[in-house]
């Protein structure tokens, strides 16, 4: 299993920021896979959000498996 550390510029962001970008902590197959699961996810529940501009699922972990 490959293991990640943050680097000094994502640990910075973080603690700055309150996020940072983690270029090639998921594979393509595994972002491919994640957005399947979005697509197929129902989309009523009370984590969802959804306009013409803006799709958002909150706690997008616990809802999409």
């Amino acid at each position: 299993m490959k293991t990640f550390a943050f680097e000094d510029a994502a640990a910075g962001q973080f603690a700055n920021e309150g996020f940072a970008v983690l270029p090639g902590l998921y594979s393509v197959g595994q972002v491919a896979a994640l957005l399947r699961c979005i697509e197929q996810a129902p989309a009523s529940g009370p984590n969802f959000r959804r306009s013409q501009e803006v799709f958002a699922i909150r706690n997008l972990l616990g809802e999409v498996p």
